[in-house]
């Protein structure tokens, strides 16, 4: 048995950080799968901050990007998009679901100011 996963390269660094912009005051979020959180490290130091954003139904958080609106939008496992405030980290709502969304890793608004969600596709079953 064979699993093939699929992704984008050039949305592969948002899975492990996203620099922050303007609405973090730290710099650098990472999403922790363990905890089913987003954790925050100062930028220059790299000193841990606590956890950014959790709650929500977040389950297995992979992806993440900040929407135009200045808010953090996170991939769950349980195949929908999440959105959280993008200074405080508070939940606000459930951003995406359904509509065919299995597995979302990779997540960026384009320069149309839509949201592009890549995910991950496992093919079981004959030798390739």
């Amino acid at each position: 048995m064979r699993k093939l996963y699929f992704a984008s390269l050039a949305n592969l660094f948002i899975v492990v950080s996203a620099l922050c912009g303007a609405p973090c005051q730290a710099g650098v979020l990472v999403s922790d799968v363990g905890s089913d959180s987003v954790l925050e490290f100062d930028a220059a130091t790299g000193a841990f901050l606590g956890t950014f954003a959790s709650g929500g139904g977040l389950d297995v958080p992979t992806g993440m990007t900040f929407g135009p609106d200045g808010n953090l939008c996170m991939a769950s496992d349980a195949n929908d998009i999440l959105r959280y405030n993008g200074t405080t980290g508070a939940f606000i709502d459930q951003f995406m679901s359904g509509g065919g969304i299995i597995k979302s890793r990779y997540l960026t608004f384009g320069l149309d100011g839509n949201l592009y969600v890549a995910q991950t596709f496992e093919f079981v079953g004959g030798d390739n």
